[in-house]
């Protein structure tokens, strides 16, 4: 059986709605400064260090304030946050570890919390 293309468009959309849209399952973003790459579950912002840096992440935007080799301090929609280096903090819904601090980058993994 041969489906028209207006049924294989449907059949196509039902299957996204079933997968729960799984078919996206990726996405990345950059601007001046900052990199941004989600999975389903999280999504990873590479901040670079010396810049004055934002991004969008998971519809909140995020600004990299400070980094030492002990803490990060981020504003994370409007709120300060200090995040020790290996640790995590939530605010606004949001889980935000510190995965990374190097000379160049600040790395750090957010999760719907």
């Amino acid at each position: 059986m041969r489906l028209s293309p207006s049924m294989s468009r449907g059949v196509v959309a039902i299957a996204f709605v079933l997968s729960g849209g799984a078919l996206i399952s990726a996405c990345s973003t950059s601007t001046e400064g900052a990199q941004v790459s989600c999975t389903l579950s999280a999504c990873t912002t590479t901040f670079d260090r010396g810049v004055k840096a934002t991004a969008s992440v998971l519809g909140v935007e995020m600004k990299l304030i400070t980094a030492d080799e002990k803490n990060v301090t981020v504003d994370v929609g409007g709120n300060q946050l200090v995040v020790p280096v290996g640790s995590s903090q939530e605010v606004g819904g949001l889980s935000v570890a510190v995965d990374k601090v190097t000379e160049q980058q600040v790395v750090l993994k957010v999760t719907k919390a």
